[in-house]
């Protein structure tokens, strides 16, 4: 819906989409509305225009939101809500101090920068092997920490760049085997809802490397249970588990790079052959102990 030219001070009254499911506060791209919207979970609009220091005398308004409340459901499945509309007269009010605000802003940039270089460091010595594995984590974790807590006080600060910032080296972190891909995933999440298209642009880029990390997260797990299943002599179950982990990432695995899973999947299927081929479990499970 495209609601044309709505000026600051006037009212905004969009009604919910007929017949169309609730859970829309689920996923909303908030930081996109001006100030004096809310949102509400049955997908209306409502409210009065505010000033919004944050960005010029006019602007472009494009709010999404998604509902997958009945995603299960074929009539109604995910269904997507866009209200587009173009705010005028944007201008600080009378007592407000602009100059104020934009050293508030260049402050709060400048110690959000300090943290992005203090963590690149800590990474660069890592790589020069010049900084421990466990004193790496620390000092990232703790510069990591002292960023969210910034942006939780400045959550619109440069339009959403540190939010991107804050899952990518999460993601670093994460390469240093600390699971922390709900964190990145969270922090790339929160980038998507701001207008910025370059800041979008790099946090769709960085959920791609997420997914394949889910991936490969998920091989290593396959690939522990394929292992356990070998211990409990089930070797056929474990020949079929530890196929479809090497499946998942062409038998990489998280922080299993030596060609393991296909290592156990050869070992349960020389198994599996003696087994059929008459050998007993005892000949099996010398096989076994010999692989």
């Amino acid at each position: 819906a495209d609601l044309g030219v709505v000026r600051v001070g006037t009212s905004v009254s969009h009604p919910a989409p007929e017949r169309s499911p609730w859970g829309f506060a689920r996923c909303p791209t908030l930081p996109r509305l001006p100030p004096g919207l809310a949102f509400s979970d049955d997908g209306s609009l409502s409210g009065t225009v505010r000033f919004d220091p944050y960005r010029p005398a006019s602007y472009r308004v494009e709010f999404v939101a998604v509902s997958t409340a009945q995603w299960d459901i074929a009539e109604v499945g995910i269904v997507r809500l866009e209200i587009a509309f173009q705010v005028e007269a944007n201008v600080a009010p009378p007592g407000f101090d602009r100059q104020a605000f934009d050293r508030e802003q260049q402050r709060a940039s400048a110690e959000a920068s300090q943290l992005l270089e203090d963590i690149w460091s800590a990474w660069d010595l890592y790589e020069r092997q010049e900084l421990a594995h466990a004193e790496t984590i620390k000092r990232m974790t703790a510069c990591l920490h002292e960023l969210r807590t910034l942006l939780e006080q400045y959550p619109r600060l440069q339009g959403g760049k540190f939010w991107a910032e804050l899952g990518g080296f999460h993601m670093n972190v994460h390469k240093l085997m600390e699971n922390k891909l709900f964190e990145c995933e969270l922090y790339f999440g929160q980038a998507l809802m701001f207008p910025d298209a370059t800041v979008r642009s790099r946090a769709e880029q960085n959920l791609e490397g997420c997914y394949n990390k889910r991936l490969l997260e998920a091989a290593r797990f396959m690939w522990m249970d394929g292992c356990s299943q070998m211990m409990r002599d089930e070797w056929s179950l474990a020949a079929e588990t530890l196929r479809l982990a090497a499946d998942k990432k062409d038998g990489w695995g998280w922080g299993v790079n030596h060609g393991d899973i296909w290592i156990a999947e050869a070992t349960a299927r020389i198994v599996v052959g003696a087994e059929r081929a008459g050998g007993g479990a005892d000949a099996a499970r010398e096989l076994a102990e010999a692989a």
